[in-house]
């Protein structure tokens, strides 16, 4: 590497002795991404193109006062800033499209001279110091914000993340700061002088932190990360450095020193080069894409140009070339992974040989082996390393040698340093080829200015003449066999000789690289002007463009090198193969296929070989190529004799290989043998073709029966043989049927095998495999196909495939398919199934109302599907039909529990109702019950009260909670105590959800308005026990007062009264009956009022019906009075007197006789439950109308229950219509 000095300008001296101003160059900066420079001349600016040293316009003068002693721009190159002592910073822009593309854009001032300027590399943040102060300012911002400091600021800079400031001051100290100029460390170089320049490594993908190199006037460099820490030992260099600049992102610096010289180093600081030198101190230098800028102390302005020569090797597949100056890359060539070396120090040589790299750097020769080594890895470490301070133009590496050539001596050096051998030739060593060889006696070829090429060998120390020839030698090759020689001279010709007879075997002009293929004796590749050429034995030659020269050839890959750039290229050698094989060098053309023929090249080899009968070329080739049907053809013919007839066969087979199937079938067609030109089109699936030459076949035996017939005798011996065997495949009639058939089956099922479903099902159709044909549309989904079959196809014959077709439709959600299916075979049942399946619930109820046991099954299925619905109360009615009572109570729980939850104790006072008839209608025997019977009557009971009570309690909840009534009056007071008294006559503790201080409050309230004062009194004493909500207390407390003042007692036309016995009874109570006469008290379920109504009995024997009977019967009659009901009912109070248990009042068909079908009520549960006991009641006030609920069995008054009826269309407590009327099934849609 060295620099090469591309321009200079020597600015004139100032000879005004007056003028404050010289020609000193202080300070320059680069911009427009290192194409222009400017340079700081006294007060003035000039700017000069890089390349060619133009300037560009004239100085900038007048803008400062004084002399500028600092530059800066920013990371893009559009803007630059100039410091002047006139204590003035300008901020300049450019702008090649303007007539003056530097203008001047902004400035501000400071309190001293200026001697650093710093961009930001982030928001183009400037930082400037002077003598006294720095500034911090960004563009755009109201004002600059300037800071005191001790000592005169000299040098600055910014990380490469901008995210750290630092700067120096004249007495050695180093600061560093945020981006707010907040210091974060300061840091006082020990016996130094002023800290001159600064510079932050950029950041790359090997270095992803920035560092700060400071130069400091005591001889040294420093390095310090972005925290302050020191990094290593201070640098000791030759010179003062006056300023430092990293160039080619990063891989090294230049400092410039009052040596006069500029010097490289690397980025670890090991020294690469001296770059430029001048006659006086350089102030300055940048680098920028390999161009150095410099200006002096004596008004120079120069450019120099880094000059690199191209520093690589190859040894077959690995190339090696130097990188950044200072590393080495390996690259695998045909996998193109790379490793790379870090030397640390300016790589001058490199040589490769197998697993071994030799780098030169400077005096030492570092040897690295390969420890880790595949396709997509490598890893290199130190083996060995030794100083030799010799000269080196050459450079080689063996197995256990490097080899250094100069001048007229090639010297072999072992890898502890020490010389084994040394030769010594008559000329100037031109070219050096390792060609490999045995271990420590690898062959070395030399070729000398004078012409002459020497095989050396390192075992031995006489070299032996090669070849000589006219010219210099440039460049050398051998070949793998080491037969031949490629010599390329001075004057780019090339020669190729034979290594034993000398003989010149051709010769090309114009050729600047050559290379022998490293796998094959007979290709050599080479390329000039452009062009490259491959050669292959006397065969033509083949080219193409490139860009590069050739300088390795492995197999079908050429390696090319242009420069410091490498690329692989593919080389297509199916040409040569074609030329080898159309000579019958089978050999050759398997070698020459073997470095990188296509599949089909090699299959294309295989069967010339097989065909040919060289069976072990050919099965080389197909093995390689994995071509395993290939194989088993080779190996099925290797052990036969090659007669006529194998051969043919042998022939038609390979043909097919080749894709020329007709000819193969024609071939055996022609000698006879159509039976096996069909078995092979069926082998190779080619049914079309095999159909084609069946029939072929067929008119062929035809002919030849009748020519054989005839006597012609005009066929050969081996068709007479064939003609004696039976038909080959196709005969007459049934059996052509029979065999086109199998033809279709097979092709159907490969077809199927190849995944074309549809091609293989229609074939599996057309033969009347009807079963598979359904199986592939239906597993493919093609339920359109299905319904064609299972129209086409008879219920007689095909049953099965229609039940199958049906199965199809089922899966593929095909309703009417499986409909069609059904409908066909006549099977309601699963026609049923079906209908359920896919809830289509009309047909499904349409078949079972003509068949009833089939109806059970769709049931269930149509409740489930109405609760999916939330149609719950059908979902109810259809699971009871279906006898689920399970279900239906578990439902029904739970939604009473809902209810309850969101205090709707109406609706769940209705479902706990509908859980009483399910217990009900589960007594099997009411007149007799044990057990179950038992059990499930007492929960018939409790889920029966517990429904009245939550009834009751909606009411007694809505009077507190519900902000408006919906009626007013004693009226509707008089209800909200009936309810509370009828809660109360029925309270369990295990009722949820009814708070007891709402109806003891209830019946507070309205007792005290009704003037009830004894039970109003006894309600508020009862509240007292409970934990009432605040707003009541106030209230409660001043009623339970004012009704103490009041007299003790109830108002008679409110207290219950027993038209049984006649006697009243306490308002509240703890049983639902007379407390006289024990006769159950029953209540209106609107109002809660106590209905006039007293239980009779007839006798056992009779039922409804007959009651019902003897009540029309004397329908007619007018009677005044009932005076037997009455006698019989004083009999029952006279009884009851002297009985603890309830004696209810019975009579016989002459008293029933008596009574009025008007008065009398009937709850008859019969239709729920067969065995239970209908029990009677009669109206002791007829004039007072009553209505009792058939579904229910509850009482309402008439005109109470008439007004709900007409809001509601329905029973006030069950919500069932009151009414018989035709009403719709649930099953009925």
């Amino acid at each position: 590497m060295k620099s090469e000095k591309v321009w200079s300008i020597k600015l004139e001296k100032n000879n005004d002795p007056n003028s404050p101003f010289t020609n000193q160059v202080l300070a320059s900066t680069l911009i427009y991404d290192g194409q222009i420079l400017i340079a700081a001349v006294a007060d003035a600016l000039l700017a000069y193109e890089v390349v060619s040293g133009k300037q560009l316009e004239i100085p900038l003068r007048g803008y400062h006062k004084e002399t500028i002693t600092a530059l800066a721009s920013t990371k893009d190159g559009l803007k630059f800033a100039s410091g002047s002592m006139d204590k003035l910073v300008i901020i300049w822009t450019y702008n090649r499209n303007k007539p003056r593309p530097i203008e001047a854009e902004n400035k501000y001032s400071q309190s001293d001279s200026i001697y650093c300027i710093a961009f930001s590399p982030l928001k183009q943040q400037i930082f400037s110091g002077s003598g006294g102060d720095y500034a911090l300012w960004q563009p755009g911002a109201p004002q600059i914000e300037k800071y005191k400091f001790k000592d005169k600021i000299i040098s600055a800079g910014w990380s490469a993340d901008g995210q750290v400031l630092s700067f120096g001051t004249i007495t050695g100290i180093i600061v560093f700061t945020d981006r707010q100029a907040s210091t974060l460390k300061e840091v006082q170089i020990p016996k130094a002088g002023p800290v001159w320049c600064l510079e932050w490594s950029p950041i790359t993908p090997d270095f992803q932190n920035s560092t700060l190199i400071a130069g400091v006037w005591n001889n040294s460099l420093f390095t310090f990360d972005q925290s302050g820490q020191q990094i290593g030992p201070k640098l000791d260099i030759n010179t003062d450095p006056l300023h430092i600049n990293y160039g080619q992102n990063g891989e090294y610096y230049a400092v410039a020193g009052n040596n006069n010289k500029v010097q490289l180093y690397t980025r670890d600081g090991g020294f690469l080069i001296e770059a430029c030198s001048a006659n006086d101190w350089i102030w300055s230098t940048k680098v920028k894409n390999l161009y150095i800028t410099n200006t002096t102390n004596d008004g120079e302005i120069f450019v120099n140009q880094l000059v690199s020569d191209p520093v690589n090797a190859l040894h077959q597949d690995r190339f090696i070339q130097r990188d950044q100056l200072t590393d080495v890359v390996i690259q695998q060539m045909v996998t193109s992974y790379k490793a790379r070396i870090r030397c640390k120090e300016l790589v001058k040589k490199v040589a490769i040989y197998k697993d071994k790299v030799a780098v030169m750097c400077g005096p030492r020769i570092i040897i690295y082996a390969c420890i880790i080594k595949g396709e997509e890895i490598m890893k290199y470490k130190l083996f060995k390393k030794f100083t030799k301070r010799i000269e080196c133009t050459w450079f080689a590496l063996s197995s256990s040698n490097v080899l250094v050539g100069h001048q007229t001596k090639l010297i072999s050096y072992n890898f502890n340093g020490d010389m084994d051998r040394a030769w010594t030739f008559e000329s100037n060593i031109t070219a050096i080829q390792m060609c490999g060889g045995g271990l420590k006696k690898e062959l070395i070829l030399v070729g000398l200015e004078n012409g002459t090429i020497y095989k050396v060998f390192l075992d031995n120390s006489f070299p032996v003449l090669a070849h000589k020839i006219n010219q210099s030698v440039k460049a050398l090759d051998i070949s793998m066999n080491k037969k031949r020689i490629a010599i390329i001279d001075s004057n780019q010709n090339l020669s190729v000789i034979d290594s034993i007879t000398k003989e010149v075997l051709f010769g090309e002009m114009g050729v600047e690289g050559v290379a022998f293929n490293q796998q094959f004796e007979d290709l050599i590749s080479f390329s000039g002007k452009g062009l490259l050429f491959v050669k292959c034995a006397a065969f033509p030659t083949i080219n193409q463009r490139v860009n590069g020269d050739v300088i390795g050839f492995l197999g079908q890959k050429l390696f090319l090198v242009s420069g410091q750039s490498i690329q692989t290229i593919d080389v297509q050698l199916t040409t040569f193969m074609q030329k080898y094989i159309e000579k019958k060098d089978f050999a050759n053309a398997l070698k020459i296929a073997c470095q990188g023929a296509t599949e089909l090249d090699l299959r294309n080899l295989g069967i010339e070989a097989l065909v040919n009968g060289e069976f072990e070329i050919a099965k080389r080739a197909f093995v390689r190529n994995k071509d395993y049907n290939l194989i088993d053809l080779l190996l099925k013919y290797e052990k036969l004799k090659l007669d006529p007839q194998t051969q043919s066969l042998l022939n038609a087979e390979a043909l097919c290989y080749q894709g020329r199937y007709q000819d193969a079938g024609n071939l055996l067609l022609k000698v006879g043998m159509a039976e096996k030109a069909i078995e092979l089109f069926t082998e190779l699936k080619r049914w079309d073709d095999a159909k084609e030459f069946a029939k072929k076949g067929d008119v062929a035996y035809r002919a030849q029966t009748a020519q054989s017939r005839a006597g012609t005798g005009r066929l050969g011996t081996a068709s007479r043989n064939a003609v004696q065997q039976p038909p080959p495949i196709v005969g007459d009639g049934i059996n052509a049927k029979a065999q086109m058939n199998k033809l279709l089956k097979e092709q159907a099922e490969w077809t199927k095998e190849t995944g074309d479903w549809k091609g293989a099902a229609d074939l599996f159709l057309s033969c009347q495999e009807y079963k598979k044909a359904i199986d592939l549309y239906g597993q493919n989904k093609a339920a359109e196909n299905i319904v064609e079959i299972c129209r086409m196809l008879d219920k007689k014959d095909n049953a099965e495939n229609i039940m199958l077709c049906a199965t199809y439709f089922k899966k593929l959600k095909h309703h009417g398919g499986a409909k069609e299916a059904f409908l066909k075979l006549n099977d309601l049942k699963n026609l049923m199934i079906l209908h359920i399946e896919f809830e289509k619930w009309q047909e499904a109820f349409a078949i079972g109302r003509t068949n009833p046991d089939l109806l059970q099954l769709a049931k269930i299925p149509y409740a489930e599907y109405l609760l999916k619905n939330d149609k719950y109360e059908d979902a109810l009615k259809a699971y009871k039909s279906a006898e689920r009572f399970d279900i239906t109570m578990k439902m029904t729980q739970d939604m009473s529990k809902n209810c309850l939850e969101e205090k709707r104790f109406g609706d769940a006072s209705s479902y706990l109702w509908s859980l009483a008839l399910d217990c009900l209608s589960q007594i099997k025997n009411y007149k007799d019950m044990s057990g179950d019977d038992k059990t499930i009557y007492d929960r018939y009971l409790e889920y029966s009260d517990t429904a009245d009570i939550y009834y009751a309690y909606q009411k007694i909840n809505n009077f507190i909670e519900e902000p408006f009534q919906p009626l007013s009056g004693n009226a509707y007071l008089l209800q909200v105590m009936n309810a509370a008294r009828f809660i109360l006559t029925k309270w369990k503790p295990t009722y949820r959800g009814v708070k007891m201080s709402y109806v003891y409050y209830a019946l507070a309230r309205t007792t005290k308005a009704l003037q009830s004062y004894q039970t109003a009194r006894l309600c508020y004493e009862k509240l007292s026990a409970y934990k009432i909500p605040a707003e009541w207390s106030e209230e409660v407390d001043l009623s339970s007062l004012l009704v103490r003042s009041k007299s003790f007692q109830d108002q008679d036309i409110i207290v219950p009264h027993c038209q049984r016995c006649n006697s009243q009874n306490k308002i509240i109570s703890n049983t639902p009956q007379c407390s006289s006469c024990l006769h159950p008290y029953i209540s209106s379920f609107l109002s809660f009022g106590v209905l006039p109504l007293v239980e009779f009995k007839v006798p056992d024997h009779y039922t409804r019906k007959q009651v019902e009977t003897l009540l029309q019967q004397e329908k007619q009659e007018q009677k005044k009075k009932d005076p037997p009901f009455m006698r019989k009912m004083n009999e029952a109070v006279e009884q009851q007197q002297s009985s603890q248990s309830y004696v209810p009042v019975e009579i016989d068909a002459n008293v029933l006789g008596t009574l009025s079908p008007e008065e009398i009520f009937i709850v008859d549960f019969t239709s729920i439950c067969p065995t239970f006991e209908v029990k009677y009641y009669k109206n002791m006030v007829p004039d007072i109308a009553l209505h009792n609920c058939q579904f229910c069995g509850r009482f309402f008054y008439l005109d109470e229950h008439e007004f709900e009826y007409v809001q509601r269309r329905q029973c006030p407590f069950c919500r069932t219509l009151d009414k018989k009327s035709n009403q719709k099934d649930i099953f009925d849609i």
